[in-house]
C-alpha cells in the first residue's frame, strides 16, 4: 500500500471500515443474485418434475399366482404405468 506520509491510527480504522462495508455490500448483492438464480431454477425444474409426475400413476393389482404372493409375502403388486389415468 502506498503511503504519503504519516497516517493516523484513526485513518487506518476508517479505511478498514470502508473496505469492510464495501465487502459486505458486494456479498449482499452476490447473495441476492444467487437467491434469484436459485428461485428461477427451482421454478423451472418444479414445472418439469410436476409434468413428469403427472404422467406417472401407481396402480395396485392382484398378484398373478399364489406362489408369487407367497414369495413376496404380499397379495398385491405395485405397477408404475405411464399411460394410466389418475383414479377418481
Amino acid at each position: 500500500m502506498l503511503c504519503y506520509g504519516p497516517v493516523a491510527w484513526w485513518e487506518k480504522i476508517v479505511v478498514q471500515l470502508i473496505v469492510l462495508g464495501a465487502m459486505f455490500f458486494y456479498l449482499d448483492l452476490i447473495e441476492k443474485a444467487l437467491n434469484l438464480l436459485l428461485e428461477y431454477l427451482s421454478r423451472k425444474f418444479e414445472h418439469r418434475s410436476s409434468k413428469i409426475a403427472g404422467n406417472l400413476t401407481l396402480r395396485v393389482r392382484p398378484a398373478k399366482s399364489r406362489s408369487h404372493a407367497a414369495k413376496s409375502r404380499s397379495d398385491k403388486v405395485v405397477v408404475i404405468d405411464e399411460q394410466a389415468r389418475p383414479l377418481p
